[in-house]
């Protein structure tokens, strides 16, 4: 495998633009910059890719067919010095899930996904219908609450969006914060291609108020305005995400099976046993 330089990101282009919604990530390190790294078969004609978002949200594009890349690819799964704690690997054809999941069976599992996306012309209402109690406020995400949900709840934040200046630009979130501290939170885990994939994440002593409607509710008019897709992606048989994107208005798109690995094994059982989903 070949790693490219950023000035040469767009001889991948071919090899991704028909890839699914879910996968927006990929078109945010291949078109929007944001941290990543991307691996090809051939320098001078990629037929096959993979783009390792620093997040450790990977996608494989291309030909199942480069044996040569396949090996190569394995290996650098394999090796727990490549990528941070975990990584999720989307594929862009079953024949990939199925190659790799056999190939890296004593590694990582596959798990089954549901993908939805919002597909109707206005947002979501609830921010607008829903009185906050007194001490509350929504907030769109700046620089400042930008770094404290970074710190306080979701810590590879910034490894995703590598500064806070690419965030501000290209991404979206929202906040219900309660006095200083973050209740829940709506935020964009990638933007590409047209599309954004949604975050959303409560402070278990705020949960079951409603806020993640919310939050979710104004992400999305913003979507809308930008004339991009949103995205929700759960695990499948994930009920209590499933619901909310479905009380939201998303529209069922399909189920898909990607790669998980964790350097905690333990976790990973309790991904095989049920007790936990993505």
């Amino acid at each position: 495998m070949y790693q490219l330089n950023k000035e040469e990101y767009h001889k991948i282009q071919h090899l991704i633009k028909d890839v699914d919604p879910d996968c927006s990530f990929a078109y945010s390190v291949a078109l929007n910059g944001n941290p990543g790294r991307i691996y090809v078969d051939n320098l001078l004609d990629p037929k096959a890719c993979i783009i390792a978002g620093a997040g450790g949200v990977y996608l494989v594009a291309g030909s199942e067919r480069e044996e040569d890349f396949n090996y190569n690819l394995v290996e650098f799964l394999k090796d727990k010095v490549n990528h941070i704690k975990y990584y999720d690997l989307f594929a862009t054809s079953e024949r990939w899930v199925k190659l790799l999941a056999k190939r890296l069976e004593k590694d990582s599992i596959p798990l089954p996904r549901t993908t939805y996306t919002y597909q109707q012309a206005v947002p979501p209402m609830f921010h607008r219908d829903i009185t906050l109690e007194e001490g509350y406020h929504l907030k769109r995400m700046d620089e400042a609450l930008f770094h404290q949900f970074n710190k306080e709840m979701y810590s590879i934040y910034q490894d995703t969006w590598g500064t806070v200046e690419n965030f501000i630009e290209k991404g979206i979130a929202y906040a219900i914060l309660h006095k200083d501290e973050i209740a829940s939170v709506c935020f964009a885990c990638s933007s590409g291609g047209g599309y954004t994939e949604i975050g959303v994440l409560t402070n278990k002593k705020y949960q079951q108020r409603g806020y993640a409607l919310i939050v979710c509710s104004a992400f999305i008019e913003e979507c809308l305005e930008k004339k991009m897709v949103a995205v929700w992606n759960c695990g499948k048989g994930n009920q209590p995400s499933e619901q909310l994107a479905q009380k939201l208005g998303f529209t069922f798109v399909k189920y898909s099976d990607l790669i998980f690995w964790h350097s905690d094994r333990a976790i990973i059982e309790s991904y095989l046993d049920g007790t936990n989903f993505l």
